[in-house]
């Protein structure tokens, strides 16, 4: 019994060893590579943010920090930001995926007519490295995807990563490798994305791209990518808050007629 007794003491110090060396992740998050995964969900639209630029030697520039909505799910705003270049002020271009043939000449390999954010407020003389993108929404929400391309053509990798309203990493970061980005504007720019499958804890994410071979001209966080898509809230959580509501409607009324009739 006494040796029996210390075995299981020894088994439990080194369970409790072994969890408090594991990070405690708040969140189960799933990486996504397609909009499906998302389940549900609604579309956001860049072009909320202004017109695309009409020529590449004066583009319109969306300043960090810029918001839109997103239909089908009223209140819902995104902010996109980005950091701090080399003595310019930080910020984006607003282009719409266009023919090769055109001007702007083609961004990547999104569908034609793509609205697009450009992580780069100035395309052709100072490749400014504006470091991580962070898309923030305005209240905590499950899942959100886009495409993404680099303005230099080939291989490379993106990472992203989630965190909830307290700026608290929800697990490591998810990194999406083995993508491309071409000079052929057929859809077939890659989607990336999180699923959160713990609940609505997403607060903001940050997404940056790393280029499989660097090239001199462009700096490895110099990417577009697409409206954001949002998973929708569960229809039951949408009924619980609508059951909410009737029941407080109900309790203040009932509160009122008891008033009047004393």
């Amino acid at each position: 019994m006494k040796y029996r007794a210390i075995g299981t003491v020894v088994v439990v110090l080194v369970v409790f060893l072994i969890l408090s060396a594991s990070p405690a992740w708040a969140d189960s998050l799933t990486a996504i590579t397609s909009a499906t995964g998302l389940g549900s969900y609604a579309a956001s639209n860049l072009a909320d943010l202004g017109p695309a630029g009409a020529d590449p030697s004066s583009p319109d520039f969306i300043a960090s920090g810029s918001s839109i909505g997103v239909s089908g799910i009223p209140g819902l705003k995104l902010t996109f930001a980005n950091g701090t270049g080399l003595g310019f002020t930080p910020g984006f271009q607003r282009w719409d995926e266009v023919d090769p043939s055109g001007l702007p000449p083609v961004l990547a390999n999104f569908s034609l007519g793509t609205p697009l954010l450009y992580n780069n407020n100035n395309q052709l003389n100072s490749f400014v490295d504006f470091g991580l993108v962070t898309i923030a929404m305005s209240s905590p929400q499950r899942g959100i995807g886009f495409q993404i391309a680099t303005a230099s053509f080939g291989g490379f990798a993106a990472e992203l990563c989630a965190y909830n309203s307290s700026n608290q990493l929800l697990q490591p970061c998810s990194d999406f490798t083995g993508l491309t980005s071409t000079d052929v504007p057929d859809g077939s720019a890659p989607f990336v994305g999180l699923f959160d499958n713990t609940g609505a804890n997403i607060d903001h994410i940050t997404v940056g791209t790393v280029l499989d071979v660097p090239v001199s001209f462009d700096g490895p966080n110099d990417f577009s990518f697409s409206s954001p898509l949002i998973t929708t809230p569960e229809p039951g959580t949408l009924l619980s808050l609508a059951a909410g509501l009737v029941g407080l409607l109900a309790f203040g009324f009932r509160k009122k007629s008891f008033r009047l009739a004393n």
